[in-house]
């Protein structure tokens, strides 16, 4: 008797939990149209709600794939680590996360690459107007000084603009 009454609650937990499911692969298939559709955003949290619903590991490499779309490549790595440390893992979902990893450490550095060459484009120009500010310096004189353009240039101290250059060459 007591079997009977345990019956429907294991049937009504069991039911609760297919709902979870199908209602996790209604987001997620929310999310790959939203993704298709371009909008990244809106696929993420669809993915992230379908990934709450029900904790497939799928749906986490997909969350981290709009973390990566949106260059929100800290959250998109932290994700693919996640995946690819997992016991649970399967040998595709840990290879993609490892490709998947690849990418944003590479988008991570092409970044920090693009920084540092506007730093030193941005010191260059600084140097540039320094240099041109003497030039007109030089020019602006008087007789005694240089009065042409390539005289003034040779009077003006180039050796900011010849170390800035050194030190780009270095860093390559």
């Amino acid at each position: 008797a007591s079997m009977a009454a345990e019956a429907p609650a294991d049937g009504r937990r069991h039911e609760g939990k297919h709902k979870h499911v199908s209602m996790a692969d209604a987001l997620f298939a929310e999310g790959k149209a939203a993704n298709a559709a371009g909008d990244a955003e809106l696929a993420r949290g669809f993915f992230e709600s379908a990934f709450v619903c029900q904790p497939r590991l799928a749906f986490l490499l997909s969350m981290g794939n709009m973390h990566l779309k949106l260059d929100e490549t800290e959250h998109a790595e932290a994700i693919y680590r996640h995946v690819e440390e997992s016991a649970s893992a399967s040998d595709k979902e840990k290879e993609m996360a490892r490709r998947k990893l690849a990418e944003a450490k590479a988008r991570t550095e092409s970044v920090a690459a693009m920084v540092e060459t506007c730093a030193v484009a941005d010191a260059d120009v600084h140097t540039l107007m320094s240099v041109c500010q003497r030039l007109v310096e030089a020019l602006a004189a008087g007789p005694s000084e240089p009065r042409s353009v390539s005289a003034a240039l040779a009077a003006a101290d180039l050796s900011e603009r010849d170390k800035l250059l050194q030190e780009v060459e270095l860093a390559r």
